[in-house]
């Protein structure tokens, strides 16, 4: 590992690559949650089970979960437990409506 003493430049190229890894990551999770509800909206298109909507809610809330690991973690290590469970039952409420207007809006470009 290198220690960088080399003055102020080095520690903000460290700290702008540590950033640009950052925004990709971010960038990830929400491609792969646009990808859930496109590979929802396809599944109601081609007529798959309705167990694909439960697959992608599930996927869904799973995104969010790994957005938001640390402020759940804070959370309950302040005591606020029922609202972090109020809160993970709102996110997949969310995740299940989503995946579920997807799937239907697929079924119904089927019909057209």
């Amino acid at each position: 590992m290198q220690h960088f003493t080399l003055g102020s430049e080095s520690v903000e190229r460290v700290s702008g690559a540590a950033s640009s890894v950052r925004v990709a990551a971010e960038r990830a999770r929400g491609m792969i949650a646009y990808m859930v509800i496109f590979a929802a909206g396809m599944s109601g298109y081609s007529g798959l089970g309705l167990w694909t909507i439960a697959a992608s809610a599930v996927a869904l809330a799973s995104v969010s979960q790994a957005e938001y690991a640390e402020l759940y973690r804070r959370g309950r290590e302040l005591g606020l437990t029922e609202t972090i469970q109020s809160t993970m039952i709102a996110s997949f409420a969310n995740a299940l409506m989503a995946a579920t207007a997807s799937y239907a809006l697929g079924w119904l470009m089927c019909l057209i």
